[in-house]
């Protein structure tokens, strides 16, 4: 079915009549549509996805991305990288006194890819931070860090920010979970940047959830927005609400998917709304997952997880952060997954919105 695929297989059989086998899968094709040029290799993985925008102001569309490596290209049409790029995040030895362990081992003083290794860079956002019709670029940083640059490739000033390191991350050993099979957080993110007037206005903020289970948001300045970061747990009124036993409740709380950003309420300020990597810690036979799929929905004993509505001022919103009779409870097809595999959750989906009423709220 693969038509453009090459596999190439090498058989090994020694004098002892041991065998080892290794494959590896080529795709040979040739697109007569590909620019000149293209495709090009960048050294990494490009992380997130790329944005199509005129950094330049001549209403041409430039190609941004990031890499895991921790690099941000911009491109013209052209395939060249535009004045000043590529930029670059931050070596991490430069702010994390823990990483890399063991660093004056032979191999860091010898080879400066290990030495050198910059802060993983998972996605980028563009937007006119200042409202100045200048175009900036926003990204996220693995280590838990927000770069930031404007379109000629210099860093914004207040930036880069980082995040807290929770207490006893590093603690020897390992702290225990409130509960079973819940895990500790951790300084670090994933989720690309939203860009979103917190505050009202033309000025964008910087949105970011993190691995410690908050999230965060940066005002084009690089200082906190007022009442962020907020929190992501299920208040305790919201345990006999949802049918949730304390004792099966899952906490992981890394926030791994970017927020979503809609002024649902309409009040003149976007409220955010969070998926969080939570479950009930109830499940059901595997056979009965198609019920799920069902009108009649999933079953009562089905796992749950939530999605949280946060206001536009956080923590400061008279009455606490969450919007009322938010976080929501959503049933899952059969089970929570918090076994052997980090970064596979339990949680719900990114967020998104439609009129799907009529009524005329996002």
């Amino acid at each position: 079915a693969e038509q453009y695929t090459v596999t190439l297989r090498l058989r090994v059989v020694d004098a002892n009549g041991l065998k080892a086998e290794d494959r590896r899968s080529i795709g040979a094709r040739h697109d007569p549509q590909l620019q000149p040029g293209m495709p090009k290799h960048y050294g990494a993985e490009i992380s997130g996805a790329p944005s199509f925008v005129a950094l330049q102001g001549r209403r041409q569309l430039d190609l941004v991305f990031s890499t895991y490596d921790g690099d941000v290209h911009a491109l013209d049409r052209s395939g060249r990288e535009l004045p000043g790029f590529p930029v670059h995040s931050d070596p991490i030895r430069s702010f994390d006194p823990f990483a890399p362990e063991s660093f004056n081992a032979r191999a860091y003083r010898e080879n400066p890819a290990f030495r050198n290794l910059r802060d993983p860079l998972s996605g980028t956002a563009v937007g006119d931070l200042k409202h100045t019709g200048q175009q900036d670029i926003v990204a996220t940083g693995m280590n838990g860090r927000v770069y930031a640059w404007d379109s000629r490739g210099h860093r914004l000033p207040g930036f880069p920010r980082m995040m807290p390191t929770p207490p006893g991350q590093h603690a020897v050993p390992t702290p225990r979970s409130a509960t079973p099979h819940s895990r500790d957080p951790l300084r670090g993110a994933w989720a690309f940047p939203v860009l979103a007037p917190l505050q009202g206005g033309h000025k964008l903020d910087v949105i970011i959830p993190g691995w410690d289970g908050k999230v965060y948001a940066w005002q084009p300045n690089g200082r906190l927005v007022p009442g962020w970061p907020v929190e992501i747990k299920l208040p305790a009124a919201d345990f006999t609400r949802d049918g949730v036993g304390p004792n099966s409740y899952i906490h992981d709380p890394k926030l791994m998917y970017s927020v979503g950003v809609a002024d649902v309420l309409k009040t003149g300020k976007p409220q955010v709304f969070v998926s969080s990597f939570e479950c009930s810690g109830k499940s059901v036979a595997t056979a009965q997952t198609a019920g799920g799929l069902l009108p009649g929905g999933s079953t009562s004993t089905a796992a749950k997880g939530w999605l949280y509505g946060i206001w536009s001022n956080g923590g400061r919103h008279a009455g606490g952060a969450y919007l009322p009779h938010w976080p929501v409870a959503l049933s899952g097809l059969a089970f929570c997954y918090d076994q052997s595999i980090d970064f596979v959750g339990e949680g719900v989906s990114p967020p998104t919105f439609a009129n799907l009423d009529g009524s005329g709220l996002k």
